[in-house]
C-alpha cells in the first residue's frame, strides 16, 4: 500500500479519467445492481466534496492512527485518548498565548540577528553555538541508534499473521486492509447512499458528501491492489513478514511521486512544502474549509518570511460526526459487530481488543484519530517551510 499523499494523487488522476469518459453508461455486473451514475456524474461528486473524497482515500489507513493496542502492549484505548487531549489542550493555550503577547516581536527579528550578537560577543556566541550543535548532534545520534537498532518498535504494531493471531485480536486498521475490503468499501457507498432517502432537509447534502468519501475509499483499495506487488517485492516479501522495509519504501514513493507530480510548481513544490492537510480540512458545517491554501513568495525565505508561511499553514479541523458514524456503521454492517458483542471466543471473527460495546471504536474515538491523523500530516507536509538550524 502506497503512504496517504500517493493514495490522494492516484485519486486525482482518477478524477480527471473519469471526466472524460462517456455519459453513456450504465452498466451492470451480474448478480449486482445496475449502476446508474456516469464517470462524468461521480467525477463531480468527488470534485464538489474533494476534501471527503481526498479523506476517502486515505481508506483504512486512518485508522493505523487509532490507539487499539493490544493489552499487553500499552494503556486502553481511552486513557491514550485522553492523554492526547490532555496534551492537545496544553498546546492551545500556548498557542493562544504566544499569539496574543508576542507574535509581534517574532516578526522584527530578521535574518542578521546571529551575526549581530556573534560581533558583540567577540564570536564567543559562535563557538559555543558550535560547541552545543556537536553535542546536540551526538545525542540526537545516539537517541537514532537506540530506537532504530535497540527495538524493533515497527513490530510492535506487525500484523500477526506470522504468529498465528485470531481476527478477534486484529488490530482494526489490519482487519480493514485484510478482512472483506472491498465489502466494507461497498457498504460505505451503500450506507450513504441509503442516507440520501431519509426525511431531514439536507439529507441529501450529507449523502453526496458521504458517497464522495466512499469514492475515495475505494480508490484506495483498487490503489492497493494495483500497488501492493510493486512495494512487496521492493520490500523483498509482503508487509506481515518486512513492516520496517514496507514502511520505508512507500516512504520513499510518496516523496518520489509528490516530486514527479508537482516538483516543477512555483510553490507547494515538494512533499514536505506540500500542506497536504489542506486537502482533507473540514468547515465547522461539515463542508468545505473556511480557509484556502494560501499562496507565498516562493523567494522569500527569510527567517520572517518561513515563519509567517508556517503560521498561515497552521490550520486544525475536526472529522464531522455524521462521516464517523457512517465508518461505525460500515463496521457492524461488514463484520456483524453487533452480532458477535456477547462473543469473545475463538469463534469470533471481528477485533475485541477494544473494550466497548461490540469491539467498535465509538464516533468519539473515530474522530480523535483523524485528529492525530491531522496533526501528524500538518506537522510533516509543513516540515520544509521551517527556518534553517
Amino acid at each position: 500500500m502506497p503512504g496517504p499523499s500517493t493514495h490522494i494523487l492516484v485519486a486525482d488522476e482518477i478524477v480527471a479519467n473519469l471526466q472524460k469518459l462517456s455519459t453513456d453508461w450504465p452498466f451492470k455486473f451480474e448478480g449486482y445492481k445496475e449502476n446508474i451514475n456516469s464517470p462524468p456524474d461521480l467525477a463531480k461528486l468527488a470534485s464538489t466534496y474533494n476534501n471527503y473524497y481526498a479523506l476517502g482515500a486515505v481508506g483504512p489507513d486512518l485508522f493505523y492512527f487509532l490507539a487499539d493496542f493490544r493489552a499487553k502492549y500499552g494503556l486502553p484505548m481511552a486513557e491514550l485518548i485522553k492523554i492526547v487531549d490532555f496534551l492537545d489542550n496544553i498546546y492551545g493555550k500556548l498557542d493562544e498565548w504566544i499569539l496574543s503577547k508576542w507574535e509581534h516581536y517574532f516578526g522584527a527579528v530578521n535574518q542578521n540577528i546571529e551575526e549581530e550578537i556573534s560581533r558583540l560577543t567577540g564570536d564567543l556566541s559562535s563557538v559555543v553555538a558550535d560547541i552545543m550543535g556537536s553535542l546536540s548532534s551526538i545525542l540526537m545520534q545516539a537517541i537514532i541508534d537506540v530506537a532504530a537498532e535497540r527495538k524493533d518498535w515497527c513490530g510492535l504494531f506487525s500484523l500477526g499473521h506470522n504468529f498465528g493471531i485470531d481476527n478477534k485480536d486484529f488490530f482494526w486498521a489490519d482487519m480493514l486492509h485484510y478482512r472483506r475490503t472491498s465489502t466494507f468499501a461497498n457498504n460505505l457507498w451503500i450506507i450513504a447512499d441509503e442516507k440520501g432517502k431519509t426525511e431531514p432537509e439536507n439529507a441529501k447534502l450529507w449523502s453526496d458528501r458521504l458517497k464522495a468519501y466512499a469514492l475515495g475509499y475505494i480508490s484506495h483499495v483498487a490503489t492497493d491492489v494495483t500497488a501492493h506487488a510493486f512495494i512487496n517485492t521492493k520490500a523483498g516479501g509482503p508487509y506481515r513478514l518486512h513492516w520496517q522495509r514496507h514502511h520505508l519504501v512507500e516512504t520513499h514513493v510518496d516523496t518520489k511521486a509528490y516530486n514527479i507530480k508537482h516538483g516543477s510548481d512555483a510553490i507547494f513544490n515538494q512533499y514536505t512544502q506540500s500542506a497536504v492537510h489542506y486537502r482533507f480540512a473540514f468547515g465547522e458545517d461539515g463542508g468545505a474549509a473556511e480557509h484556502v491554501r494560501p499562496n507565498y513568495d516562493p523567494g522569500d525565505n527569510t527567517l520572517r518570511g518561513r515563519y509567517v508561511r508556517r503560521r498561515q499553514l497552521d490550520v486544525d479541523s475536526d472529522m464531522p460526526d455524521l462521516l464517523a458514524e457512517l465508518l461505525r456503521e460500515a463496521m457492524d454492517r461488514t463484520y456483524d459487530t453487533q452480532g458477535q458483542k456477547s462473543k469473545h471466543g475463538i469463534f469470533r471473527t471481528s477485533p475485541d481488543i477494544i473494550i466497548s460495546d461490540d469491539g467498535r471504536p465509538e464516533t468519539e474515538d473515530i474522530k480523535a484519530t483523524f485528529h492525530v491523523l491531522f496533526r501528524y500530516f500538518k506537522f510533516s507536509s509543513r516540515d520544509g517551510f521551517a527556518h534553517e538550524k
